[in-house]
C-alpha cells in the first residue's frame, strides 16, 4: 500500500527551478569563482546600461535634452570623448588650435584609451565616436568583473557583491557609457593592486606602466607600490629585491614614453600639463581663494566639499585597515584636482572612479544595511541628475 503521509509527499517533491539554479551557482562558485564573477558583472553591467538608456530617453522626451541620434553609441560621445576622437582621427596636435582663443590642444588626453578604441574601430568598422563609447562599455564590464574578483580576494563573497553594485551604479556611472577613459583607468588600477597584493612585482609594475599612460595620476601608483614597505609582513616577503625594484621602475614608463613623444611632436615634454590652462586650470590661486570659490557655488559647493571630506575619511579608513598602499594612492590622485583647479566641479567625478574609494564604500555598505540604503538613494539620485545634465549640456558634468 502506498504511503500517503504528508512527510512522504514532502520528501518526494522535486526541487523548484530557483532551487536548481541556486545549487548550480553554489556548485560553480566552489569550482570556478571567476565564472561567477563574470556572470554577476554581466548582470550588473546590463542593469547599469539599461538605467542609463532609460534616463537618456526621459531626458529627451520630458526635460529638453538633446540627443541627435537617440539610442546610438555615437550619440553618447561628447566633451572629452570628442577630444579622444580627435586623437584617433588626427593624432596629437603639433600646436594648439581649438577653443575660441585657439589655445587648446588634445595633449592632456593620454594615449592608452584612444589606442584601445582605435583597435575596436579597426576590428568592428565602427566610426571613431561609436568605437570610443563601445570601448568604454567593454572596459566598464571588465572593470566590474575585476573589481568583484579583487573584492572577493581581499574580503569575502558577500562584500564583493556590494562592491560590484557600488561600482555599477556609481553616481558618476554616466562616464562609463560615454567614451571616457575612466573605466580603463579603474580596471588597470584594480589589476595593478591585485597583482601587488599577490606580490607579483614585475607584472604589477608593467600594468602600472599602462596605467600611467592612461591618466597622469596613474603614475601615482609608484608611490603606492613603494608604500607596501610600510607593511612589515611584506618587507619580509620580498624574496627578490631586484624584481621589486624593476617593478617600481616600470610604473612611470608609460608616462615617460608619452612625454618623450610630446617632446618630439611639440618640443615640450610637459605639453599635456601646460595645455590645461585652456581649461582654466594651473591658475587655481591659494587655498583660501579656493574655499571662497566653493562657498560661492551654493549647494553644489557644499556637495563638493562633502566629497572632499569623504575622501579624507576614506584615506584614514584605509590606514586603519592596514592598507597604506591604497591610502597613499588616494592621497596622490586626489591632490591633483584639489591643487590645480580653480573650482572642485570635477572632483566627484575623479574620486568616484578611484578604486580605493569605491572599495571603501562597498566594504562599508556590506557592514551596515542602513548605510547601504542611504547610499542607494544617493547614488540613484545623482545618477539621474548627472545623466539628465549630460544631455541638457550642463558644463558641470564635463
Amino acid at each position: 500500500m502506498p504511503n500517503h503521509s504528508p512527510t512522504a509527499r514532502h520528501d518526494d517533491k522535486k526541487p523548484g527551478i530557483l532551487d536548481q539554479i541556486r545549487k548550480s551557482l553554489l556548485s560553480t562558485e566552489a569550482s570556478n569563482p571567476v565564472l561567477i564573477d563574470i556572470l554577476i558583472a554581466a548582470v550588473l553591467f546590463l542593469g547599469s546600461t539599461a538605467l542609463t538608456e532609460a534616463i537618456r530617453a526621459i531626458s529627451v522626451l520630458e526635460f529638453g535634452g538633446k540627443d541627435l541620434t537617440p539610442g546610438s553609441l555615437s550619440g553618447m560621445c561628447r566633451w572629452d570623448c570628442q577630444w579622444y576622437r580627435s586623437v584617433i582621427a588626427e593624432g596629437y596636435h603639433s600646436a594648439p588650435k581649438y577653443h575660441a582663443a585657439g589655445d587648446a590642444a588634445n595633449w592632456p588626453f593620454f594615449p592608452a584609451f584612444p589606442l584601445f578604441a582605435k583597435g575596436i574601430h579597426l576590428i568592428t568598422g565602427l566610426d571613431a565616436s561609436a568605437a570610443l563609447v563601445a570601448s568604454s562599455k567593454i572596459l566598464f564590464f571588465l572593470s566590474i568583473a575585476t573589481f568583484i574578483g579583487f573584492g572577493r580576494y581581499i574580503t569575502d563573497r558577500r562584500t564583493s557583491l556590494y562592491m560590484g553594485c557600488v561600482l555599477s551604479f556609481s553616481p558618476c556611472a554616466i562616464y562609463a557609457h560615454s567614451g571616457y577613459a575612466e573605466p580603463m583607468y579603474l580596471w588597470l588600477t584594480t589589476i595593478s593592486f591585485w597583482l601587488l597584493e599577490k606580490r607579483s612585482w614585475i607584472a604589477s609594475g608593467a600594468t602600472g606602466a599602462i596605467l600611467s599612460a592612461t591618466r597622469v595620476v596613474g603614475a601615482g601608483f609608484a608611490a603606492s607600490y613603494a608604500a607596501t614597505l610600510l607593511r612589515r609582513d611584506w618587507r619580509k616577503r620580498i624574496k627578490s629585491r631586484s624584481d621589486f625594484t624593476l617593478g617600481l621602475l616600470l610604473i612611470p614608463a608609460g608616462l615617460a614614453t608619452y612625454m618623450y613623444y610630446l617632446y618630439a611632436q611639440t618640443g615640450d615634454a610637459l605639453a599635456f600639463w601646460h595645455a590645461y590652462i585652456a581649461w582654466g586650470q594651473q591658475a587655481a590661486g591659494n587655498l583660501e581663494q579656493r574655499l571662497w570659490n566653493i562657498a560661492g557655488q551654493g549647494l553644489w559647493g557644499w556637495y563638493y566639499a562633502f566629497v572632499v571630506i569623504l575622501c579624507a575619511a576614506t584615506v584614514i579608513w584605509h590606514f586603519r585597515k592596514g592598507r597604506p598602499e591604497l591610502a597613499v594612492f588616494l592621497i596622490v590622485t586626489s591632490l591633483l584636482p584639489v591643487t590645480t583647479s580653480a573650482s572642485l566641479v570635477s572632483f566627484p567625478r575623479y574620486i568616484f572612479w578611484q578604486m580605493p574609494f569605491m572599495l571603501a564604500i562597498g566594504d562599508a555598505a556590506a557592514r551596515c544595511k542602513s548605510l547601504a540604503f542611504i547610499y542607494t538613494i544617493y547614488a540613484a539620485s545623482m545618477t539621474t541628475i548627472m545623466t539628465l545634465a549630460w544631455f541638457k549640456g550642463n558644463v558641470f558634468v564635463i
